[in-house]
């Protein structure tokens, strides 16, 4: 059996450490700031260079300048950085990848390791190419 004790002393001794505790808190300034930035639909846009003509409009290469810009002014550990899949088809490249030189690290999970992605999920193209190809991937992440 629990019994509560209640006398002015513990009341009075309970309201001091609760006020101490706030005085603590209050004095000291937190804050913290989180920056959030997510790519999707990349569908293997990787180089800035088209490979038969012309510039990329959209490529994970301009996105690594923007996120080095954005590591700069917030600091790296302020960033949140994501994929939201679709990543492992619709471009050359990416295809030599997924089906031809099957021992070298995959060229998609090189970028997003090097440009330190945070979390990277599956779309549903990345589905389309197979398990062997996704499974490798996810394992070089």
């Amino acid at each position: 059996m629990i019994t509560l004790i209640s006398s002015n002393r513990m009341k009075k001794n309970l309201f001091l450490s609760i006020i101490f505790l706030l005085s603590l808190f209050s004095s000291c300034t937190y804050e913290s700031k989180v920056v959030v930035l997510t790519t999707n639909d990349l569908h293997g846009a990787l180089f800035t260079q088209k490979y038969v003509s012309g510039e990329n409009p959209s490529s994970l290469s301009k996105v690594c300048r923007y996120v080095d810009s954005i590591r700069d002014v917030y600091g790296a550990e302020s960033l949140l950085l994501l994929d939201a899949g679709d990543h492992l088809q619709g471009d050359n490249g990416v295809w030599y990848y997924n089906y031809r030189d099957t021992s070298s690290c995959h060229i998609v999970a090189q970028i997003f390791n090097f440009m330190g992605y945070d979390a990277v999920v599956a779309g549903n193209h990345d589905f389309e190419t197979g398990h062997s190809v996704y499974d490798r991937f996810s394992s070089e992440l």
